[in-house]
């Protein structure tokens, strides 16, 4: 298939796609180029009536033909890498582990803590500890 037809084809729907990553409402372009809602939306949907008109509209989208020709190149979303995805997810597992472990030391580190301070606290007052576990 030949770039011109593959272009032409998607047309209609660069146009649409266009206006509405722009918030730009169907009745806005159909006024500035001198035709009914109605009439817009049937040339919006149809890739040779986009054709035909396509100067008229991209003027009213403030923008180029070539923009338009092109909005499914320039706009579409890079796909994910699947290794960079698979790397990522490995790291994230790593770091949940070592977080597991870091907790696990933090908890037994803070009973020792609490352990040597009610010792500390009975050694020097005989009295109840001042601490629970």
């Amino acid at each position: 298939m030949n770039l011109l037809l593959h272009t032409i084809m998607g047309l209609a729907e660069n146009i649409k796609q266009y206006r509405n990553d722009h918030h730009i409402k169907q009745e806005y372009v159909a006024d500035k180029i001198n035709v009914h809602q109605t009439t817009y939306h049937r040339i919006e949907n149809n890739n040779e009536r986009c054709a035909k008109r396509l100067p008229e509209i991209a003027n009213a989208l403030e923008t180029t033909p070539d923009v338009l020709k092109n909005y499914h190149i320039t706009n579409c979303p890079k796909p994910e890498l699947p290794e960079t995805v698979e790397t990522l997810l490995a790291e994230k597992e790593t770091l949940i582990e070592n977080l597991h472990i870091e907790n696990t030391f933090l908890k037994h580190y803070t009973t020792y803590l609490h352990s040597v301070w009610n010792e500390y606290c009975l050694g020097y007052n005989r009295e109840q500890p001042v601490l629970n576990k």
